[in-house]
C-alpha cells in the first residue's frame, strides 16, 4: 500500500530544511565574525606591542644622544671660553666619557681642518665639504646636528656624526665639535629584541635616511626611505625622526 504525503507533511519538511539552512548560515556567519574579531584583536595587540617597543627604542636613542650631546655642549663651552685647543685626550680618559658609545671625537676650525682629536694624533684632515661642517657654518641654530652615516676621515670607520657649532667671541663661526657613533651600537641593541620573522627596525632621520636598519641578523646603514610615503608622512609630523 502506498501512502501519499499530505501537503501538511511536505510543508513541515520544507520548513525543517529551511530552518536547517538558516541555522547553518547563522553558525557560519557567527564563526566568520568570531574569527574576524579574534584576528582584529590579535592585530591590535600586535600594534600595541610594536608601539611599546618603538617607544622603548625611542627612549633608548634619546638617552644615548642626550648623553653624547652633553659632552658636545661641555666641549663647545670650553672651546669658546679657552680656545679650540681643548685637550680631548684627557677628556676621553675622564669619567665623563666613560661608557659612552663614541668612535671618534674632534674639533674642527673655521677652515674645516682638524685641530684636536680624542685619539691624540692629528692627521691632515679637512671636512669643509661635509654636511656636518656646512650646516653650522652659515647659520647658528644652536642645535645639535645628527648627520648621515659616513666613513669618518678621522676614525676611518662608518659613523653617525653629531656636531655643534663653536662661536668666536664676536658670535661669528669658529668651527665645530663632533662626536662619531658606531651604528652597530644601535644595531646590537635592536638584535636583542625578537619581533618575529620578517621584522625590521630602523632609526630614520627627517631626511628619510636610515642611520641604522636592522633586519634579522643584518645591520645596514644609509638605507633611503624617502620614496616611502607612509614613512615620510610620519616624519613630516615629527620634530626629530
Amino acid at each position: 500500500m502506498i501512502f501519499k504525503k499530505k501537503p501538511a507533511d511536505r510543508y513541515i519538511i520544507i520548513l525543517t530544511v529551511l530552518f536547517g539552512l538558516v541555522l547553518l548560515c547563522a553558525i557560519w556567519i557567527g564563526l566568520y565574525y568570531k574569527i574576524q574579531s579574534e584576528q582584529q584583536q590579535e592585530l591590535e595587540a600586535a600594534r600595541k606591542e610594536t608601539a611599546n617597543y618603538a617607544r622603548m627604542f625611542e627612549e633608548h636613542t634619546i638617552r644615548t644622544l642626550r648623553g653624547l650631546d652633553e659632552i658636545t655642549i661641555y666641549i663647545k663651552h670650553q672651546a669658546e671660553e679657552h680656545g679650540l685647543n681643548v685637550d680631548l685626550v684627557k677628556l676621553t680618559k675622564e669619567r665623563m666619557l666613560e661608557g659612552q658609545p663614541f668612535s671618534s671625537l674632534g674639533i674642527i676650525d673655521e677652515n674645516g681642518d682638524l685641530i684636536a682629536s680624542g685619539r691624540g694624533s692629528l692627521p691632515n684632515v679637512n671636512i669643509r665639504d661635509r654636511e656636518a661642517f656646512r650646516v653650522h657654518k652659515d647659520v647658528d641654530s644652536n642645535k645639535l646636528y645628527v648627520g648621515m652615516p659616513l666613513v669618518g676621515r678621522v676614525s676611518g670607520q662608518v659613523s653617525i656624526h653629531m656636531s655643534r657649532r663653536i662661536n668666536k667671541p664676536d658670535g661669528s663661526f669658529g668651527g665645530i665639535i663632533f662626536i662619531g657613533i658606531d651604528p652597530n651600537y644601535f644595531g646590537e641593541f635592536y638584535k636583542q629584541i625578537d619581533l618575529g620573522a620578517n621584522s625590521v627596525i630602523a632609526l630614520i632621520g627627517r631626511d628619510g635616511i636610515a642611520r641604522v636598519r636592522q633586519s634579522g641578523t643584518e645591520v645596514q646603514v644609509g638605507a633611503d626611505f624617502s620614496d616611502y610615503p607612509e614613512v615620510m608622512n610620519t616624519l613630516a609630523g615629527s620634530g626629530s625622526g
